[in-house]
């Protein structure tokens, strides 16, 4: 805007600034490869068409432009994005074929990056830098919920099991997060949740949190 200057991106997608404005992330679309089959090939790749139709589905790319010094780069196979709160930080969600994804977390800054496995859910806190996720591993092993502060690289377990963990929730403009942790009772045919909440998380993996679980088949 203040050199009237026009930049243009080629196949470029569902663009989003950071908040302070100073970096632009956008999904670059991309088109599957295909080859010209010779006269008679037809019939003997029919069956080879239906199995290979999904692993030929295009995959597309993210694009993330300083805008200050119209700095570009490319990460392949990005199938989703979403800046934190105050921009400072940009999560990249993986293409996957099962129930879980990596995820990668980049300092727009620093230019360093953060790389989870076996994500199945994420939620940023809409103030702070901090990202709620959960895990689902293997046969439910190393499934929990893990708190990433990404302003300073802290790591934190809030808590571990082979249960399954869905819905996180954080609380409006605080550091407050609830996430339901699923429970089996053979007396009912689906499965129930535990309620798991913890207050105040700040950046202190030493710092005692309040937290708090409601089991509904105890309390009333």
């Amino acid at each position: 805007i203040a050199t009237g200057a026009l930049t243009v991106v080629e196949n470029g997608e569902n663009p989003a600034f950071s908040e302070e404005g100073g970096w632009l992330a956008y999904t670059l679309t991309t088109e599957a490869e295909e080859e010209e089959d010779s006269p008679g090939d037809e019939e003997a790749d029919q069956a080879d068409d239906d199995e290979q139709e999904e692993e030929d589905e295009a995959r597309n790319n993210l694009g993330i432009s300083n805008l200050l010094t119209d700095e570009r780069q490319e990460f392949l196979n990005v199938e989703s994005f979403e800046f934190s709160a105050e921009g400072s930080h940009l999560l990249m969600a993986r293409y996957s074929d099962t129930d879980t994804r990596s995820i990668v977390v980049k300092d727009l800054a620093g230019n360093s990056q953060m790389v989870f496995g076996n994500v199945s859910a994420w939620s940023w806190q809409d103030i702070g830098s901090k990202l709620a996720f959960t895990v689902h591993g293997e046969d439910d092993v190393g499934n929990g919920v893990q708190l990433y502060e990404a302003e300073s690289g802290q790591l934190r377990s809030l808590d571990s099991g082979d249960a399954k963990y869905a819905e996180l929730s954080w609380r409006d403009d605080s550091s407050d997060l609830a996430v339901l942790r699923e429970i089996k009772d053979d007396g009912y045919e689906d499965e129930s949740h535990h309620i798991l909440a913890w207050l105040d998380l700040d950046d202190s993996p030493n710092r005692n949190t309040d937290s708090f679980e409601l089991d509904p088949r105890a309390d009333n």
